[in-house]
């Protein structure tokens, strides 16, 4: 066992009578004082078996085995009574040892990741002192009768699997259970015994076939978030808006036209802080209910409902809208707004405001205050402003820290750009740089004016979102093209950068910094002569992109570093093309878009 490592933070080694098994430690979990017993061998470890010698140490309170290939548990592990926490996640089980049922002590298994579908995969009876169960991605088509029979789960994610019916112990048996996770199933309803988990808080049912909500949803007393984006959902019923704990409403990506609402069930000051409805139908909105949440209600996110337009600017939505005075986010992206809702300039605590994409949905001189002393975020792109915009946002334009005015073609926005920390203004007038005119010669100098300014107009937008800190980063420059490739990329680059950090900032920042310079060098052992542009340009960017991962990984080894995708762009002007060509690569998911200065967006 001396081969073995334990890979554990903040740790202690074991006395001196311990240290044979040379894998074993103190873990002091987040939170906790005290010492944890803890095995963890987690990880390209080749473990194929359960380590025969972790079964014989009856004081270990946590093993954790994840992402190894184990294909069984062996039976002597029900002999350690002390066993609080055993994590066999994403190995190769097919079925859980009858061992299981006798860990007494057991609080926490996390099985997710294997293949334990049906109920000849599972012991009949779990420990009754089990309250946190996963066993997501678990090939589950039903919920086992072992899983159905828990008195006492409190936390149960049943997510990524095969289940067409949520029955059994949602009818009486789970009566502790707070957070229940069936998300990315087949699920086409949820059954109407949902109304008897009186304990119930979290209920995420998001990414399955769902055409009906329960009207006994209604019951959950204490639910604070429902989760239901993504299903085919065409409507909720009316008994969601009585939940007086509710805080978050994600209702995103179905194909809900209208939310029916009674105004006899709603709680007089209801929780709800925040409400997505992206990507439906909508055509109305709950105004009661929403009313009914005024003092709460934090974020209320529209987009993409492109019928939603004249609701938007209702009667109703005039009486109720000046209520929301704790909103500090509304986003209407492309909700077919025709004319500015005035009932924007009453909220006295909003700080956001997204307004894309709604054509006539800008404020004129008539709008002696368009938005809230508290706006910092004011997107107007792609509305059809006219000149008499400037106006109306003189009188807010330096509390603003980020401001949209792009792809309005009638807007010159430059004399606001010194009073606002970051202007979009791309796709407005005067912004396109000046290219030669048609039949006169463009010499070197004059294309490597038309990089140097197009490197000078950009602007950059970016939210934290609800994570603590900014993980992603960016870079904006020049690199000079080597002699020898002059004569077909032009003298210089206008290189661009955006790194999406995971876990932290640390690999974001890092290849922001590395970027410049990795791609100058790049280029200069890139660039070969008599090759396209096209051909110099990609083969720069690929060779940068490799040498940033390289340093990164020199520079950071361990989990510290976090990770990040990128995408990076390079604009050139080739003499003698008489145009301004864009490269781009990326790393993972991150994408580009092209947009014209109309809004459209071609690729």
């Amino acid at each position: 066992m001396s081969r073995l490592a334990c890979k554990l933070l903040r740790t202690q080694v074991w006395p001196a009578r311990h240290l044979a098994h040379g894998s074993v430690r103190y873990g002091l979990d987040e939170g906790r004082t005290e010492a944890i017993p803890t095995f963890e061998m987690c990880g390209d470890s080749g473990l194929t078996a359960f380590p025969a010698v972790v079964t014989q140490q009856a004081f270990l309170r946590e093993v954790k085995l994840a992402r190894n290939a184990i294909t069984e548990l062996p039976d002597g592990l029900g002999e350690m009574s002390n066993l609080a926490l055993l994590d066999v996640s994403y190995n190769a089980l097919r079925s859980l040892s009858p061992a299981v049922a006798r860990l007494s002590s057991l609080e926490n298994l996390n099985v997710a990741g294997n293949e334990l579908s049906g109920d000849e995969a599972w012991p009949a009876s779990l420990p009754a002192s089990l309250h946190t169960l996963n066993a997501a991605g678990a090939g589950l088509e039903s919920v086992p009768d072992a899983i159905a029979t828990l008195s006492a789960v409190m936390t149960l994610n049943l997510a990524s699997n095969a289940l067409t019916v949520l029955g059994c112990g949602v009818d009486g048996g789970w009566a502790r259970l707070h957070t229940l996770d069936v998300s990315r199933n087949l699920l086409c309803s949820l059954p109407d015994e949902l109304g008897s988990l009186s304990s119930l808080m979290f209920l995420n049912a998001s990414y399955n076939a769902l055409q009906s909500v329960p009207a006994s949803v209604g019951e959950l007393d204490r639910l604070v978030t429902l989760n239901v984006a993504h299903n085919e959902l065409a409507s909720l019923p009316s008994s969601v808006w009585k939940l007086s704990s509710l805080r978050t409403l994600n209702a995103s990506f179905n194909v809900i036209a209208s939310l029916p609402c009674n105004a006899d069930e709603m709680p007089a000051n209801g929780s709800l802080q925040t409400v997505l409805l992206i990507g439906n139908g909508l055509q109305q909105l709950p105004w009661a209910a929403l009313g009914s949440s005024a003092r709460s209600l934090r974020t209320l996110e529209l987009s993409c409902n492109p019928e939603l337009g004249e609701d938007l600017v209702s009667e109703a939505a005039c009486e109720v809208g000046p209520l929301l005075t704790r909103l500090t986010w509304v986003n209407m992206t492309c909700c077919g707004v025709g004319a500015w809702p005035a009932w924007l300039g009453a909220l006295s605590a909003l700080e956001t405001c997204i307004l894309w994409g709604n054509v006539g949905a800008w404020p004129d001189r008539s709008c002696a205050s368009p938005v809230g002393s508290k706006v910092v975020t004011l997107s107007l792109g792609a509305t059809g402003a006219g000149p008499e915009v400037l106006d109306a946002l003189d009188a807010v334009v330096d509390q603003l820290k980020e401001l949209d005015l792009g792809h309005n073609p009638e807007v010159d926005g430059s004399t606001l750009a010194p009073r606002v920390e970051c202007i979009s203004l791309a796709g407005t007038s005067g912004l396109a740089p000046n290219m030669p005119p048609e039949g006169t010669a463009a010499d070197e100098d004059e294309l490597a004016g038309v990089i140097d300014a197009l490197a000078a107009r950009w602007a950059v937008a970016a939210r934290v979102g609800r994570r603590e800190d900014m993980e992603d980063a960016h870079c904006v420059g020049q690199a000079s093209v080597p002699a020898h490739a002059v004569a077909a990329l032009g003298k210089t680059l206008a290189t661009f950068a955006v790194f999406d950090g995971h876990m932290n900032a640390v690999a974001s920042t890092f290849a922001a910094k590395a970027w410049e310079a990795a791609l100058q060098e790049a280029l200069v052992a890139s660039c070969r002569a008599g090759d396209a542009a096209e051909d110099m340009v990609g083969a720069a960017l690929i060779a940068a992109l490799a040498a940033v991962e390289a340093n990164l990984e020199a520079a950071h080894t361990g989990d510290a570093a976090g990770g990040t995708t990128a995408v990076v762009a390079v604009l050139y002007a080739p003499p003698g093309s008489r145009e301004v060509r864009c490269s781009v690569a990326n790393v993972g998911d991150s994408r580009a878009a092209v947009v014209d200065a109309a809004g459209g967006c071609f690729g």
